[in-house]
C-alpha cells in the first residue's frame, strides 16, 4: 500500500470516528439523559461512552493493520483528541451552540493540561488544548512518512562509508606489504650471479 494512500485512509477514519463519537454524545446524552433529567446516571453513561470509543479504536486498528505505524497513529490520535478537547468542540459545533464559558466536567481530564491554577476549565483552555493535540498529530502525520526514507539514506551512507574504509585498508595493506618485501630483499646477503651473467674479470 502506498504511503499517501495509507495516510489518507487513516485521516479519513479518524475524522469519521471523531464526528460520530461527538454525534452519539449529542443524541444520547443531550437528547435523552439531559432532556429527561437523568444526570444521576452520568457515571454509567460515561462508562458506556468510553467503551464505544475503545471499540472504535479497536475496529480501526484491525482494519488499518496493513498500514503499519498508521494504525498506531489512528489509535493515539483518536484517544487524545477525544479526551483532549476536540470532541467537546465538535459536540457544540455539530449542535449549533456556542461553547460555554466554563466546562467544569472537564476538570478531571488529564489530557486538558492547559488549565488555570484555580477554578474550572474555560472554553479558551479547551480550544488551546485541542489546538495543541491537533498540532501534535499533524506534525507526526508529516514526519512519519519521512522516517523510512531517512533510514534508507542512513543505511546507504553507512554502506558507502564501510566500502570506502575497506578500500583504504586494502591500499594501506598493499603498501605496507610492498615496503616489507623491499626491506626484506635489501637485508639479504649478496646473492650468487646468474649463470647467464658475464664472468668476473680476472
Amino acid at each position: 500500500m502506498a504511503r499517501s494512500t495509507a495516510r489518507g485512509r487513516v485521516v479519513l477514519a479518524l475524522l469519521i470516528a471523531l464526528g460520530f463519537y461527538a454525534l452519539s454524545d449529542i443524541l444520547l446524552w443531550q437528547r435523552i439523559f439531559e432532556a429527561h433529567g437523568l444526570s444521576v446516571f452520568d457515571p454509567d453513561y460515561q462508562t458506556g461512552h468510553v467503551a464505544v470509543l475503545i471499540g472504535m479504536m479497536a475496529v480501526g486498528a484491525v482494519l488499518l493493520l496493513d498500514s503499519g505505524l498508521w494504525a498506531l497513529w489512528y489509535q493515539g490520535a483518536l484517544y487524545t483528541l477525544a479526551f483532549g478537547g476536540v470532541e467537546d468542540i465538535l459536540y457544540y459545533w455539530l449542535d449549533g451552540r456556542p461553547i460555554p464559558a466554563a466546562l467544569p466536567w472537564l476538570d478531571r481530564s488529564r489530557l486538558i493540561f492547559v488549565r488555570p491554577l484555580s477554578g474550572d476549565v474555560t472554553n479558551l483552555e479547551v480550544l488551546a488544548s485541542a489546538a495543541f493535540w491537533v498540532a501534535v498529530w499533524l506534525s507526526l502525520l508529516l514526519v512519519l512518512p519521512r522516517l523510512p526514507a531517512s533510514r534508507e539514506k542512513l543505511k546507504a551512507l553507512l554502506a558507502a562509508g564501510t566500502a570506502a574504509g575497506r578500500r583504504v585498508s586494502a591500499r594501506c595493506a598493499a603498501r605496507n606489504g610492498g615496503a616489507a618485501r623491499s626491506n626484506f630483499q635489501r637485508s639479504l646477503p649478496g646473492r650468487p650471479r646468474s649463470p647467464a651473467s658475464p664472468s668476473a674479470p680476472p
